[in-house]
């Protein structure tokens, strides 16, 4: 198994041929970002995922384009000095500064790890799972999304497996999370692991669906991990 992958233990998680594996990805990885853009774009996205729009903090670039903007201008204006010019130029670079550190300290907050969810030689592309990093709390929340033409095939039960694995191994959590549409029978079936900790009812209004949706919250904390491994290795299953 490959050193960029979550591996699934040594029994392995099949589909089919395929061994199906989390392969750690930047945010920015094309074949990351085409796939999330081809989920948002289908019609029922919303009874997936809720009327939420995924979307990414650009607080931070604009700061520091600012800031280059302000250094390249100091660098290239000829223009004499006065109180009035350096006052300006020392309140938009205090701005900047501050606005740079304010907004990688909101983002820190939750961390977020990107993956591909792949057949073991990439050959094939099943779809997406985000893990979101509660670093202080040591809370793990997932997101998986699966292209159309592989649903179906349990292949979101076991990327969520992998994740759970990832969260509670590699990251040190003491808790992972999920929630899940009632619109969304597929994506209930993925938390196929996880312990149902509550409801939230009439969460979501969403289009063309009548009445409004409930939204189930999951969990899984580390030592009812734990059992279940112990369990299943001593049952000898998957």
């Amino acid at each position: 198994m490959r050193s960029d992958s979550v591996w699934a233990r040594n029994e392995t998680e099949m589909i089919g041929k395929d061994i199906i594996i989390l392969r750690e990805c930047s945010r920015y990885s094309p074949a990351y970002r085409s796939t999330w853009a081809s989920l948002a774009s289908e019609p029922d996205y919303e009874r997936s995922f809720g009327p939420r729009k995924r979307g990414e903090s650009h607080a931070a670039f604009i700061f520091a384009i600012l800031l280059v903007v302000l250094i390249f201008d100091i660098d290239l204006d000829r223009t004499p000095w006065t109180k009035v010019n350096t006052s300006a130029c020392a309140a938009i670079a205090i701005l900047s500064i501050a606005g740079l550190i304010l907004s990688a300290r909101a983002e820190s907050s939750w961390v977020q790890h990107p993956f591909l969810v792949s057949s073991d030689d990439h050959a094939k592309l099943f779809g997406v799972l985000d893990i979101y990093e509660d670093e202080r709390n040591r809370t793990c929340s997932l997101t998986v999304g699966i292209l159309p033409e592989h649903r179906g095939k349990k292949i979101g039960s076991i990327a969520t497996r992998a994740a759970i694995r990832y969260s509670f191994e590699k990251l040190d959590a003491l808790r992972v999370e999920s929630t899940a549409l009632s619109s969304n029978p597929a994506s209930i079936n993925m938390n196929d692991r996880m312990i149902q900790e509550g409801t939230l009812k009439e969460r979501y209004l969403i289009e063309g669906v009548p009445v409004a949706v409930d939204e189930h919250i999951y969990r899984l904390l580390k030592q009812e991990w734990l059992a279940q491994t112990q369990e299943t290795d001593a049952n000898g299953l998957k």
